[in-house]
């Protein structure tokens, strides 16, 4: 039989508790740290509903570039960076320039950093939806095409 679906109540309460925590507190941490183990029954399905509840936050944005630039383990950094596209997708309006700037700025760190072929391609693809993001609002990444050079003729690159 389907699993039994969350009420509305229960859903509208797991989002008044997440509307009240903070992104990069630990429950956001742990919520990651879960998804990207090997499946574990209820304590996944628990942090798969966190985590979708977190993406209704434009705040998702921030606390996924968080656990991006933190010393978090290399399965967390790249679900960091494949949920990244479709956060930033979803909210970049609702961003604000600052929030956006930031944004920008903490990819472009994250794509310095990483070493990792699989979380290259994820923040590769979030970069491409920031930057299309930007162009369709108005404001082009400036800063995008000097970093990506930049990186090309890295010695790291060869």
């Amino acid at each position: 039989p389907p699993a039994p679906q969350a009420s509305p109540t229960a859903h509208d309460a797991r989002r008044a508790l997440f509307a009240s925590a903070t992104m990069a507190d630990d429950t956001f941490a742990r919520a990651l740290a879960v998804l990207s183990a090997p499946p574990s029954g209820p304590a996944r399905e628990e942090a798969e509903r966190f985590v979708t509840a977190a993406s209704e936050n434009p705040n998702v944005v921030h606390a996924l570039l968080a656990r991006l630039s933190a010393a978090a383990p290399a399965a967390e950094r790249h679900l960091a960076a494949v949920l990244l596209s479709g956060s930033v997708a979803k909210h970049w309006r609702a961003l604000g320039d600052e929030g956006r700037s930031v944004s920008q700025a903490g990819v472009l760190a994250a794509l310095g950093a990483s070493e990792s072929p699989a979380e290259l391609r994820a923040l590769a693809h979030a970069a491409d939806v920031i930057a299309q993001s930007s162009a369709g609002a108005g404001t082009p990444w400036d800063a995008l095409l000097p970093a990506l050079s930049d990186a090309a003729n890295s010695p790291s690159a060869a």
